[in-house]
């Protein structure tokens, strides 16, 4: 059935929300052999006969740990000062 579903397009009337969901407290990691740091960050794509308020609900039951965690919906996760970001 996912099989089916990926190969087939969303339909038109069909919204697609951007979710990003990371940590309050930022976890930092530093690269082998590199002076680079990298900050995670958990990305997920909704889809179908959903609001804004729907993709709420489900970030703040399902998706996001409200006390360690944050989320946005539509607006990529940003951190001053960084010069490279990959989604």
């Amino acid at each position: 059935m996912i099989k089916d579903q990926l190969a087939h397009p969303v339909a038109s009337s069909t919204t697609i929300f951007r979710v990003d969901v990371w940590h309050k407290a930022r976890h930092v990691q530093q690269l082998p052999d590199s002076h680079q740091q990298v900050i995670t960050s958990r990305l997920y794509f909704l889809g179908g006969d959903l609001t804004e308020q729907d993709i709420h609900i489900l970030c703040t039951q399902l998706l996001v740990d409200p006390v360690t965690e944050q989320y946005a919906i539509n607006t990529p996760y940003h951190i001053p000062n960084m010069t490279h970001s990959l989604d």
